[in-house]
């Protein structure tokens, strides 16, 4: 066991720079909370039976999520 373990575990090398940030991602997901957001005030506003003004941005905000 304790060969398997040195001959199977490397040494992990430093990172030299962080990671780039995904801006692609980071913007997605802010536009999809701004639809869920905006789901959810519709719907508290406009009374949650009226489906049509809270399910579409809620739909849309979703995947982003």
């Amino acid at each position: 066991m304790a060969a398997c373990l040195y001959f199977g575990i490397r040494v992990a090398q430093p990172r030299l720079a962080p990671p780039k940030p995904d801006i692609f991602g980071l913007t997605a997901f802010g536009v999809g909370l701004a639809l869920i957001y905006a789901a959810l005030d519709q719907g508290n506003r406009l009374d949650w039976p009226e489906l049509g003004a809270g399910a579409g941005p809620a739909l849309g905000g979703a995947p982003c999520c």
